[in-house]
């Protein structure tokens, strides 16, 4: 089975052109990189009921986002779902 990833937005079903000359994977800088904060230049601003956080128990750092949503004390200001993780046809049917 082939590895796929999104790419600026594009579904790519042939990722050789993101690996290095030994085969792994080169893993490019996010585009996401920016932080929320109370300043007048901050492109995201501090708003209750601005952001939404969802995670699945299946990804590798949902148990980092929702721990530090809840030490932050942000957990009445950034609501959050648990989505159930899903791999396609072959993937278990939930309950």
């Amino acid at each position: 089975m082939g590895r796929n990833m999104f790419v600026d937005g594009d579904w790519k079903t042939d990722i050789e052109p993101y690996t290095d000359e030994s085969g792994s994977f080169d893993r490019a800088e996010t585009s996401f990189r920016d932080w929320i904060r109370d300043a007048p230049d901050s492109k995201f601003q501090p708003a209750t009921g601005r952001y939404h956080l969802y995670i699945a128990r299946n990804c590798p750092w949902a148990h980092g986002a929702a721990l530090t949503r809840r030490l932050a004390s942000l957990t009445v200001v950034v609501s959050m779902d648990i989505v159930d993780p899903w791999a396609g046809e072959h993937a278990p049917r939930p309950c």
